[in-house]
């Protein structure tokens, strides 16, 4: 027997497997619960896999603003020390 089966079993709460037989035998689109199922998680993984690449985006996003903004106190910091400051007399 193989480490990595090509298939698995889940189990779903009984009342969610007869609302989805209601839907079949409404809907007649779906040859099974089996396919309804695996129609419906391959949607919530779809739906997640776009969720979690616009966090990913939107965390690269504020890093890069985050250096951004520290390179740019970092050159303020560094353009105050070169100026010479008042001399005597100056005021």
């Amino acid at each position: 027997m193989s480490d990595n089966p090509r298939w698995t079993s889940v189990a779903f709460p009984s009342e969610m497997v007869e609302a989805v037989r209601k839907l079949i035998e409404e809907l007649k689109y779906w040859p099974s619960v089996s396919t309804f199922c695996r129609e419906a998680v391959l949607e919530k993984i779809d739906k997640e896999s776009r969720r979690l690449k616009e966090l990913r985006e939107d965390k690269r996003q504020a890093h890069a603003d985050e250096f951004q903004r520290l390179a740019s106190k970092d050159q303020d910091e560094a353009s105050k020390r070169k100026r010479p400051g008042p001399e005597a007399g100056d005021c």
